[in-house]
């Protein structure tokens, strides 16, 4: 195992709202250069946890360090600065503002630290800034293959393509962590296959990802280790192979791990015949632990 710092150290976190524990004693670590799956049943706590990260929703208990800086009490406006960013679960698109401006949504946002207070004392500068963010967006479109699509209306584009405009504005601001809400939600199997390419490019530039989805053919294709959550616990951990090869998490999907023996379990079938790129979730070049998944008992 690698003994560089890893980029997330989350310990024991909780989340509640009111008497209902969302999540509860959550830790997590996430090495630089990976793609980490979070994964379980619905209502099991992943979109409140990866909330609970980007300090959008309140902690109870835990520590959370992004690249070994305390930022459990971190506004989330502080968090992105630091360079986490992040996709929602919904749409978060005005149809009011092109695609180019929805991109610079969250370029302005990167350069407001360094140009808020010159932009108001001087407005050729804050023309400059424009123009800056207007290329970084572009950049953005570019690199998540909509070049050209920058004056266009969201309302006017696929709902494959309103994905992929939330991951440009995402990865405009640049990231060193990035955060992925079911990214591939509501899309067919073509361009889920796009985005998962999308993701494994991203990692291959080096830009770490934890990634939300239930898809888990998605998460076998382009995940190279795993965290379970079931009732707001992380129940498993390890490669996705793994995972899902433990009656833990065969019960949390179907309510009975006797069904894997029955014959009826057939994701692992399905997942199989999704192969992960050669090479792929070689945990020991990135610093996974990649002894045998661990399993709540």
């Amino acid at each position: 195992m690698s003994n560089e710092q890893p980029i997330l150290e989350v310990t024991g976190v909780v989340v509640a709202f009111g008497a209902v524990v969302a999540v509860n004693q959550v830790s997590v670590t996430v090495p630089r250069g990976v793609v980490c799956g979070l994964i379980g049943p619905n209502g099991s706590g992943k979109t409140t946890f990866l909330g609970a990260i980007s300090r959008f929703v309140p902690v109870q208990g835990g520590s959370i360090a992004f690249e070994g800086v305390d930022i459990t009490k971190s506004p989330p406006y502080k968090v992105s600065a630091a360079g986490m960013s992040r996709t929602f679960q919904a749409m978060h698109l005005l149809d009011r503002m092109t695609v180019r401006e929805n991109v610079m949504a969250g370029v302005d946002f990167r350069l407001a630290p360094r140009t808020l207070v010159r932009s108001w004392l001087d407005v050729r500068h804050a023309l400059k800034s424009q123009r800056a963010a207007a290329k970084l967006a572009d950049q953005a479109l570019e690199r998540v293959g909509m070049s050209g699509y920058g004056d266009v209306s969201p309302a006017e584009l696929p709902y494959g393509m309103q994905r992929r405009v939330e991951i440009a504005r995402a990865l405009a601001v640049g990231p060193k962590l990035l955060l992925l809400d079911e990214p591939v939600a509501g899309m067919n199997d073509e361009e889920r296959r796009e985005i998962s390419q999308l993701v494994r490019e991203l990692r291959g530039e080096g830009l770490t990802q934890i990634l939300v989805e239930h898809d888990l053919a998605t998460i076998h294709r382009v995940c190279d280790m795993a965290y379970v959550l079931n009732f707001g616990e992380v129940i498993a951990q390890g490669t996705p192979a793994e995972v899902v090869d433990l009656p833990a998490v065969r019960e949390a999907y179907l309510g009975h791990a006797s069904l894997a023996d029955s014959g009826e379990f057939a994701f692992p079938a399905a997942v199989s015949a999704e192969p992960a790129e050669p090479g792929h979730g070689d945990d020991s070049s990135k610093g996974v632990n990649s002894d045998a998944a661990t399993a709540r008992p």
